[in-house]
C-alpha cells in the first residue's frame, strides 16, 4: 500500500482500520485460548488420540497468531493512510467542531474570556465530549495537525497510550490453596502453597497492583542452601511472605522468592515479617535491623525487598506506622484516603547494585544476617533514614519542606516523607489529595547544608480510572495525537520546574493576546495600545503579586489560564489542576484551547505514563 488518491474518505478508512485491528487482536486471542484449552484437555483425557490432536493444535497455533498479526498490521496501516490523507487534503479547514464552533474560529481569536466561554468550548462545562467514534470531527481536525516540535521535541512521551500489556485481571480478594509441587528455579515449593490476595492498589507509574501473601514449604538449591546456612539461616521450614506486583499478566507471584530478588519484575516487591524470620530461626536478625531505625521504633516490623531498574534492589526496614503512611504517599487503594490513619513512622532504605559481588553479599548479610552495610561498601548506592508523617505531625515537628507549601488546601489530606542520606543530603516528598481521583506529589532535594537544590525538584499528578473520552480528548487537544483509547486508564504525569514554568508562560501568552484584543476587559492593566506580550504579563505579576486580578476577568469555573496566573507557586498550579471540576487532564486541554487564541498550538510538557485500569 503506497498511497491513496486525494478523494479517499479518511474517516471511513479510519473506521475500517480500527475494526480490522481489533479483529486481528481477536484472532490472536484464539491462539492463546487454544493453549489454555490444550492444557485442560491434557489433564482430562490422555492417550494416543489426545497426543495427536495436541500435536495438530501446536502446529495451528503459530499460524493463527501470524494471521492475527497480519490483519492487525493491515488495520493499523489503513489508519496511517487515513492520517496521511487528512494531512494531504488540508484537513485544518473550517470543519465543524463538537460544540458548534470551528478550530479555525478559535484560532482567529475566538472570545474565550469575554463574559463567558466561546461556544467551541461548551463541551467542557459538562465534561469531555464523546470522542469514541472514529468519525468525530474533532478527531479529524485537531489530531491531524502535528506540533511544531513533533509533539514534544524533548524526547518525552506526552500521550496517554492504551496499554497492550494489561492482559491480567484483578483477582478477587481471598485465599486459595494449591497442592501441586512447583519448580521455581532457586526454590522448589513442595506440599501446599496458600495464596491470599489483597484489594487492588495503584502503583507509582499508574499500573494496577495487588499483594499476594504466600505460605509454603521450601527447599533450596544447594548453592542457596549453603549461602544461607553460612549466615545462620535454617532451611526447609514453613515460611510466609507477601509479593506485591502488577496486575498485567507479566509475572506469577508464586515465581517470586525472597532468596533471589531477580525473580521480581521491576517495581515489584517481597515483604517478610516477624513470622518469616521466626520460621527461619533468625528472629535476632530482624531485631538487629529494627535497632537501626532512627527515632522511636514502632511495632510490627517488616523487611521489604523492592526490585528497581536493572540490578538495583532496595531493602526497606520499617514499622507499621511507616507502612501506613507510605501506603498513602507512594501507593494506595483506588478509593483510599490520604493522611487520615497514621501520625508518623520510621524506616531505613538501603539500595544495592547486585551486579557487584560485594553488594550481593552485603544484601544477604542485611536481609538474613541483620547487618546494615557501611555506606562505603562497593555496590551500595544509597543508605537513607526515612520518616513518613501526616500533615499534623509534620507541622508539630517543624519539618522544613523547602518551597513546598503544606498549607495548600486544608492540610488534612497531606502527608510527608523525609529521607536523610549518609552523605548528609536529604529529600522531602509531600503528597496531597486533589479531586476527581487525583493525587499531587512534590519532591524537593537539599544539599548537606540544608539548601534547596532546584535540580532535585519533581512534581507529579496521578489520576485513577480516567475514562476513554477524557483520555482521547487530552491526547488530541493537548498532546496533538489522534487516539482511540477504549478502556479506563491510570495516568501519571511527571513535571519538572521548567515544565510548570513553560505552562505558566503559555498561559501568559494566551492572556496577553486576549488583553490586546479586548483591552476594555482589563482596565487596570497598563496598556499603551501596542500588542501586549506574555513577558509583560509575567513581569506585571512578579512586580505586583497582590494584583493578579488585574490580568484576569474575575470569571470563575476552573478556567486553566485564570488558575495558572493566579497561582503563587508550582504547588498551587498542581492543586488547581487536580481540583478542576472535570479533572486534571481536562484542565490541560483547556489551557491548550485558551492558547489557540494566539493562533498557535500549545507545546505539551511533562512525561506521561499510563496503564489500563484494572478496577
Amino acid at each position: 500500500m503506497t498511497g491513496l488518491s486525494h478523494g479517499a474518505d479518511a474517516d471511513r478508512l479510519d473506521a475500517i482500520g480500527t475494526a480490522l485491528a481489533r479483529q486481528g487482536e481477536r484472532i490472536g486471542a484464539v491462539g492463546d485460548q487454544m493453549g489454555s484449552a490444550m492444557l485442560v484437555l491434557r489433564d482430562a483425557w490422555m492417550g494416543p488420540d489426545t497426543e495427536a490432536m495436541l500435536g495438530q493444535a501446536e502446529v495451528l497455533r503459530p499460524s493463527i497468531a501470524d494471521a492475527g498479526h497480519v490483519v492487525s498490521a493491515f488495520g493499523l496501516r489503513l489508519r496511517e493512510e487515513a492520517q496521511q490523507q487528512r494531512q494531504a487534503s488540508g484537513a485544518l479547514g473550517p470543519t465543524p467542531v463538537t460544540g458548534g464552533a470551528s478550530l479555525a474560529g478559535r484560532r482567529g481569536g475566538a472570545e474565550i474570556f469575554g463574559g463567558g466561554r466561546a461556544s467551541g468550548t461548551a463541551g467542557l462545562a459538562g465534561g469531555a465530549p464523546d470522542l469514541t467514534g472514529s468519525g468525530s470531527p474533532l478527531l479529524s481536525t485537531v489530531a491531524a495537525t502535528p506540533r511544531a516540535d513533533g509533539g514534544g521535541g524533548d524526547g518525552r512521551n506526552h500521550t496517554i497510550e492504551e496499554s497492550e500489556d494489561q492482559t491480567g485481571e484483578v483477582k478477587r480478594p481471598g485465599s486459595v490453596t494449591l497442592s501441586d509441587t512447583t519448580d521455581m528455579g532457586a526454590v522448589e515449593r513442595t506440599d501446599s502453597v496458600t495464596l491470599s490476595t489483597s484489594e487492588e492498589e495503584v502503583g507509582a507509574d499508574g499500573e494496577s497492583v495487588q499483594t499476594t501473601s504466600i505460605s509454603a514449604s521450601s527447599e533450596l538449591t544447594a548453592e542457596l542452601d549453603a549461602l544461607l546456612l553460612s549466615l545462620g539461616v535454617t532451611t526447609g521450614a514453613e515460611i510466609s511472605y507477601s509479593v506485591t506486583g502488577p496486575v498485567d499478566g507479566s509475572f506469577d507471584p508464586k515465581d517470586a522468592t525472597p532468596y533471589d530478588p531477580s525473580t521480581l519484575p521491576e517495581g515489584a516487591s517481597i515483604t517478610m515479617d516477624a513470622k518469616t524470620y521466626a520460621a527461619l530461626g533468625i528472629e535476632g536478625s530482624l531485631k538487629g535491623l529494627t535497632l537501626e531505625l532512627a527515632g522511636e521504633s514502632g511495632v510490627n516490623h517488616q523487611v521489604e525487598i523492592t526490585k528497581g531498574e536493572g540490578d538495583l534492589v532496595t531493602v526497606t526496614v520499617s514499622d507499621q506506622a511507616y507502612r501506613d503512611g507510605m501506603m498513602s504517599v507512594s501507593r494506595g487503594p483506588v478509593e483510599g484516603e490520604l493522611g487520615t490513619s497514621f501520625s508518623s513512622g520510621n524506616g531505613k532504605e538501603v539500595t544495592f547494585d547486585l551486579s557487584d559481588p560485594a553488594a550481593r553479599q552485603a544484601y544477604y548479610e542485611m536481609v538474613y544476617g541483620g547487618q546494615i552495610p557501611d555506606a562505603e561498601t562497593s555496590g551500595v548506592t544509597d543508605i537513607a533514614d526515612v520518616q513518613v508523617m501526616s500533615y499534623e505531625s509534620a507541622m508539630r515537628a517543624n519539618i522544613d519542606a523547602g518551597p513546598v507549601d503544606l498549607s495548600v488546601g486544608d492540610g488534612k489530606d497531606s502527608a510527608l516523607v523525609s529521607r536523610t542520606f549518609a552523605d548528609g543530603t536529604s529529600e522531602v516528598q509531600v503528597t496531597s489529595e486533589g479531586g476527581n481521583g487525583a493525587t499531587i506529589h512534590t519532591t524537593n532535594a537539599f544539599d548537606a547544608d540544608g539548601n534547596v537544590d532546584p535540580a532535585g525538584s519533581a512534581y507529579e499528578i496521578r489520576v485513577d480510572s480516567v475514562d476513554p473520552d477524557t483520555a482521547n480528548y487530552y491526547n488530541n487537544l493537548y498532546a496533538g495525537e489522534q487516539t482511540s483509547i477504549s478502556t479506563e486508564q491510570n495516568v501519571v504525569i511527571s513535571y519538572t520546574d521548567a515544565d510548570l514554568q513553560t505552562m505558566r508562560s503559555q498561559a501568559a501568552e494566551a492572556r496577553a493576546q486576549h488583553i490586546t484584543d479586548n483591552p476594555d476587559f482589563y482596565p487596570n492593566f497598563p496598556n499603551d495600545g501596542t500588542p501586549v506580550t506574555g513577558d509583560e504579563v509575567l513581569a506585571y505579576l512578579e512586580a505586583n503579586p497582590d494584583k493578579a486580578i488585574d490580568v484576569t476577568t474575575g470569571l470563575t469555573g476552573g478556567q486553566a489560564t485564570e488558575d495558572i496566573l493566579l497561582a503563587q507557586s508550582n504547588e498551587e498550579i498542581l492543586l488547581a489542576m487536580a481540583n478542576h471540576p472535570q479533572g486534571a487532564l481536562v484542565w490541560q486541554t483547556e489551557l491548550a484551547t485558551d492558547y489557540a487564541g494566539t493562533g498557535g498550538l500549545v507545546d505539551p510538557v511533562g512525561e506521561v505514563t499510563s496503564h489500563e485500569s484494572a478496577d
